[in-house]
């Protein structure tokens, strides 16, 4: 692989001189920038009303920021709640649900897609988590399962357990033709790969992984287009309008789009640094970030290959994201080993999990194959 320079640099990152960061499909380092956000939030939290309408400011931006990222018209349809787990739950619970629908989810995803579906099972909807057998396809396995009363499909774009890019236009196209609606979890690919926006029905992604944000960002984009105004959005003062208990008669009127999932005040902090990670990432070229890390993912893989490890993610680069997965006895054990040597991936469920970012580097590359060389001939 020839030598070229990250597209975002490496300076611009909290980062300690020495460490190989490998792990921004869990925990991404934030930029240099976000201290300086922080201080801007904290000003304008002492500053009364002028300082709150910089802070409404700022969740405008991050919408608006967002949405260009995404390639949408704009932010209307995207809505900041505090995980990608609310963000999953608040999507699903606001389906106009019938007894006996169903929706299906794979067996292998993380746990938080499974578990969001556990909030309408008391509506009398089933929820079908798969199983995916050895050599099938996940889109196949998420089709076998769908019948006339499946209503959602919710599947991650790239894996979190092997890193498997799921082929979301032809996975959609078949849904869609059932009169399936297609939920995405993006929390692995949203600042690193392009996004399939058009393709699906809800978006869910964290902030503080590929996006270089901060704990607290959780992302929904809700497509009003297609699945029109959510039936059942769970409203507080913050998501209506028009709010009057005269006579004691509730009225009040839903806003639209996005904001119609946004309950109480915003994680203003967190939003403060989710603008600073997407003011990184559209400085540093969206789409030279993609070529440079799946480049550099590739390269890993192969090496890892050809080292001899059991690499759980394809090979081929449309079937994979930025991270790659092998097989690991000890998997903790062995990151805890290398983190004592400034290397720093993910662990656990038999796995390592090795993640690539536009800040990452051929030495990276060359530091964690080394060390995971001498931790198998070192047990």
């Amino acid at each position: 692989m020839a030598s070229a320079p990250a597209p975002i640099d490496r300076g611009s990152l909290l980062l300690p001189d020495g460490v190989h960061h490998l792990l921004s499909g869990g925990e991404a380092p934030i930029p240099r920038a976000t201290l300086d956000a922080y201080r801007r939030y904290a000003e304008a939290k002492a500053a009364g009303l002028p300082g709150r309408n910089a802070l409404e400011a700022e969740h405008a931006a991050a919408r608006e920021t967002l949405g260009r990222h995404l390639g949408m018209q704009d932010g209307h349809d995207i809505a900041f709640l505090g995980s990608m787990s609310a963000a999953l739950a608040a999507a699903i619970g606001a389906f106009d649900w019938r007894d006996g629908d169903n929706l299906v989810v794979l067996a292998d995803e993380f746990p938080s897609v499974v578990l969001a579906g556990r909030s309408v099972e008391r509506l009398g909807v089933e929820l079908r988590v798969v199983p995916v057998r050895p050599g099938e396809a996940p889109e196949e396995a998420i089709l076998g399962a769908v019948d006339a009363r499946t209503r959602l499909a919710a599947i991650s774009h790239v894996s979190f357990r092997h890193g498997l890019r799921i082929d979301v236009p032809a996975l959609a196209t078949r849904l869609h033709a059932a009169d399936v609606a297609l939920a995405l979890d993006i929390s692995h690919s949203l600042g690193v790969l392009e996004i399939p926006v058009a393709e699906c029905d809800i978006l869910v992604s964290c902030g503080h992984k590929f996006l270089l944000g901060a704990h607290g960002t959780g992302i929904l984009v809700w497509n009003e287009t297609r699945l029109g105004r959510p039936a059942h959005a769970t409203p507080s003062w913050s998501s209506v309008r028009d709010y009057d208990t005269a006579d004691g008669r509730l009225a009040f009127t839903p806003l639209e789009g996005g904001r119609a999932f946004e309950m109480g005040n915003a994680d203003f902090p967190a939003l403060y640094a989710l603008n600073s990670g997407l003011d990184l990432l559209a400085r540093s070229c969206p789409a030279a970030i993609e070529r440079h890390a799946l480049a550099l993912s590739g390269e890993l893989r192969a090496r890892l290959a050809a080292a001899g490890h059991a690499v759980w993610t394809p090979e081929a680069s449309e079937r994979r994201g930025t991270s790659i997965a092998i097989g690991m006895a000890r998997s903790v054990e062995v990151a805890a080993r290398l983190a004592e040597e400034g290397i720093l991936v993910a662990s656990g469920d038999g796995r390592i999990r090795i993640s690539l970012h536009g800040f990452n580097t051929e030495a990276d590359v060359a530091a964690v194959v080394d060390a995971l060389s001498r931790a198998v001939s070192n047990p």
